[in-house]
């Protein structure tokens, strides 16, 4: 609906064709558009090009504008770059401290689910030494760089999820290689060393496995809560302080002097897990909304 905007740049107009101005958006599922994907106005760069309309590319519209955004966070005050913001800013003139996100390959999900990532298997220090050592000669070393995030608000840190949640999902997780270092071997691993023996763990769950190897094998099972909710508990404390505890290693082997400020947690995230990221981290980020 062109006609809503008072000054929209022309057809022809670089800020047009190269998509500054207009953005496709997602696909619209109801209401008029529904189906569709319309033009929506981007309005950063329209008041952008207002300001500079002799912009010839997307490279001088973001140089100038970055460099404008640069000088006012200084002029109002800002003593440091956050998160997301653009790598460009850490090296400008006039240089500020900065944080800096990272966010490393997954290294595999327990059983397809995006919520709970496998952080038992060797891949995921494998994932995070490469995503760090990306960093050596740019923000690794450089004394402005306060500290690495690593992952943001991690789904299974949130209060929709429980470790009871967690827990059932790794028993219904298919079998693995016997070799495979995983979650669903941890967890037995845990219960074995609390239990013993099978008949122990049977006669606490008043479950029917026939081994320890069985734990591995099965996807049925699923004992009740009142009978399991310790175990459980238990096993979120091992599958979270394995995740704190792999992403303060590969700071410290690579990026020692620089602070490993955590995950980044939601206003929603539960103590349990707070406290278990406080035994690691240099820093316990909470984002509030």
């Amino acid at each position: 609906r062109e006609n809503f905007f008072q000054w929209l740049p022309p057809g022809n107009h670089p800020g047009r064709l190269l998509g500054l101005v207009a953005n496709e958006t997602a696909t619209v599922t109801s209401g008029d558009y529904r189906g569709q994907r319309p033009l929506a106005a981007n309005f950063f760069a329209l008041n952008a090009l207002a300001q500079y309309p002799q912009a010839a590319s997307i490279q001088d519209l973001r140089s100038w504008s970055s460099t404008l955004a640069f000088q006012r966070l200084r002029s109002w005050g800002f003593t440091t770059i956050g998160a997301w913001s653009d790598p460009d800013l850490f090296t400008r003139s006039g240089r500020r401290p900065y944080t800096h996100m990272l966010q490393p390959a997954h290294p595999g999900l327990i059983n397809g689910s995006t919520t709970y990532l496998d952080y038992f298997k060797d891949q995921w220090l494998i994932n995070l030494r490469a995503r760090l050592t990306e960093e050596i000669g740019l923000t690794i070393g450089d004394p402005y760089n306060l500290g690495f995030y690593i992952d943001n608000e991690r789904d299974w840190t949130k209060s929709n999820v429980s470790a009871r949640s967690l827990g059932l999902w790794v028993l219904k997780a298919p079998s693995e290689p016997f070799s495979a270092r995983y979650a669903k071997r941890a967890f037995r691993d845990q219960l074995r060393g609390k239990y013993v023996t099978i008949a122990n763990l049977n006669s606490q769950w008043q479950v029917n496995y026939s081994s320890w190897d069985d734990v591995l094998t099965r996807q049925d099972v699923e004992p009740t809560a009142a009978l399991s909710d310790e175990d459980m508990q238990a096993f979120e404390r091992l599958y979270a302080e394995t995740y704190f505890s792999t992403c303060r290693q590969a700071m410290r082997e690579i990026a020692p002097r620089h602070l490993y400020l955590g995950c980044r947690f939601t206003s929603g995230a539960r103590p349990v897990l707070l406290e278990l990221a406080a035994k690691f981290a240099d820093v316990v980020t909470v984002n509030l909304y």
